[in-house]
């Protein structure tokens, strides 16, 4: 959660308003969390396949 607070005053220096924003970053939390996990995924399937290719062979019967 993200959040700004700013205030202003009025010509006397008194205070006169408060302004506040909050930002819910959750979801892009969890974007940026869903493509590193799906980087790794394919890496290690990649990795995995490759493995099988070179050095597993399969003969039909």
């Amino acid at each position: 959660m993200l959040t700004t607070t700013r205030y202003s005053t009025d010509r006397h220096d008194k205070f006169a308003r408060l302004i506040g924003v909050c930002v819910n970053s959750t979801s892009r939390v969890a974007k940026v969390g869903l493509r590193e996990s799906e980087r790794r995924f394919h890496g290690i399937f990649n990795g995995s396949f490759q493995f099988v290719e070179k050095y597993c062979h399969f003969y039909p019967l």
